[in-house]
């Protein structure tokens, strides 16, 4: 797996996974003077949980692992401190540009024990996170909390309306670093 360091993405990276950590790699330096670093170090482990539509409403929930938990250093991944989802915007269904707005957004929790007990995280806005460099004016909905050493947290987000499954990219901050990691089970468009 691949993920994408103190990146501001082109549209055209959207459809691509590139990865990055401590261990340095190839750099390339685009017109907006980014780096990006490059390497074949790990990602946290993102998977879609279950997604379902009851009365009215979507739920979604994700799980999130650290699998080599660190100080960031040697292919290590520090705690996660927060992270997003970067809204599709559906150019490829009946509804072009009909993506989640703020207004569909119910709720979010998470959990550390399994999803037996869940903790508000309010209503998360969809925004630019200016806590990270990596996501540049992008705005994408943040989930703010994050993970402690290899222990599970699971994600919940409930939508109002019917919303599919689908990849989206994702954004991660871990001590000073930030990177951006496709994720296969994102939030879909209507269908």
């Amino acid at each position: 797996m691949k993920r994408i360091t103190g990146l501001v993405i082109p549209a055209a990276l959207l459809l691509f996974s590139v990865a990055g950590c401590s261990k340095e790699g190839k750099q390339v330096t685009p017109a907006n003077e980014t780096i990006i670093t490059e390497s074949e170090c790990t990602d946290y482990n993102v998977s879609l949980l279950s997604h379902g539509f009851v009365n009215g409403k979507t739920t979604y929930v994700w799980s999130i692992i650290n699998p080599v938990p660190g100080n960031g250093q040697n292919c290590t991944l520090q705690d996660l401190s927060h992270w997003g989802l970067l809204p599709d915007p559906c150019s490829d269904t009946p509804y072009p540009g009909l993506f989640f707005f703020q207004q569909d957004i119910v709720s979010a929790a998470y959990s550390v024990d399994g999803g037996i007990n869940w903790v508000s995280l309010g209503t998360p806005t969809v925004k630019t996170d200016k806590s990270q460099n990596c996501t540049g004016e992008y705005k994408f909905l943040k989930f703010d909390k994050g993970t402690t050493g290899s222990a599970e947290t699971q994600f919940k987000l409930v939508l109002n309306g019917q919303w599919g499954v689908r990849g989206n990219v994702a954004f991660f901050k871990a001590g000073k670093k930030c990177w951006s990691q496709w994720v296969e089970g994102g939030i879909g468009c209507k269908p």
